[in-house]
């Protein structure tokens, strides 16, 4: 048995990510105490689902029942909930509480700290969505007290995942940088469609030709590593495709345009350093985009 499969553990808000672990330690036979959300109803659908956990009316309640506290609300109401829980609660010695913010430090509940409490970021390095099922090999990047990271690192194992430390001082390059990959691929890819939407290409099919490209970029990531995974016209040098690619500028909203040249610009400058094409190369097609810069990238 895992050391802390008998705690009693509860959730305060019940979105995407708090329904998946609470669904997740049920599965793994760990004691599901209950859940708080102010939108009752979200409550009440995960209790139906899983046929477990009480659906407590307020913070006091849940705390006082519970050993094990997620905090799994949005990042702007986790100080909210702190202080609600330091007007309300009566002991917290003993007591675990660990939030989900990829971007927010434990510290953010300091004061749980200083009356007893073990506190903890604990992150899924993973994009959740509605119908998201399970978390096998997920990273979860984690900081905060020796005891509640143990706990953390538990459940990440049980997870099928793997528990990452790292300082809290790191937490917002660590998140920005997982925004970055995720969130701009999404924005990236919308952009993508009304390009091809006034190329004249079915807004079904595109998003069909996409989901492969962006499969198999993520293979090659996964099998060969990043530094080995750039392909297309600026790892092989092909200076000519990059100027057609430049026309297309003015058909794109000026902000995308001019990300565009800039992210042209960086893939350059890795295609130089990592050897896929010489200095030569890289100063011809910056040049070229310099030139497209000067004039406005999103201008005829």
């Amino acid at each position: 048995m895992n050391h802390y499969q008998n705690h009693k553990i509860s959730f305060i808000g019940v979105g995407r990510i708090g329904s998946l672990l609470a669904s997740l330690l049920v599965t793994n036979g760990y004691k599901l105490c209950g859940f708080f959300d102010l939108e009752v109803a979200k409550c009440s659908r995960l209790q139906s689902k899983l046929g477990k956990g009480t659906i407590f009316a307020d913070h006091r309640s849940l705390i006082r029942h519970s050993d094990v506290i997620f905090i799994t609300t949005v990042d702007d109401q986790i100080e909210a909930v702190v202080n609600t829980v330091m007007r309300t609660a009566e002991n917290l010695e003993g007591k675990f509480f660990l939030h989900t913010s990829g971007v927010l430090p434990s510290a953010s509940m300091q004061p749980l700290r200083d009356q007893g409490a073990a506190i903890a970021s604990f992150h899924p390095c993973v994009s959740v969505s509605a119908g998201s099922t399970n978390l096998k090999d997920v990273y979860f990047v984690m900081e905060g007290d020796h005891e509640a990271l143990k706990l953390g690192a538990e459940l990440a194992g049980v997870f099928q995942g793997e528990p990452l430390s790292i300082p809290a001082s790191s937490k917002t390059s660590y998140h920005f940088g997982a925004v970055l990959v995720s969130n701009f691929m999404v924005t990236i890819c919308h952009e993508v469609m009304v390009l091809y939407k006034q190329a004249g290409i079915n807004q079904d099919v595109a998003a069909k030709l996409l989901v492969p490209l962006l499969k198999s970029t993520v293979q090659n990531i996964e099998q060969r590593g990043v530094e080995a995974s750039l392909t297309g016209p600026v790892a092989r040098g092909d200076r000519q495709t990059i100027n057609r690619h430049l026309m297309v500028l003015p058909q794109l909203n000026s902000e995308l345009a001019l990300l565009s040249c800039q992210l042209y610009k960086v893939a350059i400058n890795m295609a130089v350093s990592l050897g896929y094409i010489n200095q030569h190369q890289g100063n011809l097609m910056l040049e070229d985009i310099h030139a497209v810069e000067k004039k406005g990238p999103g201008t005829e």
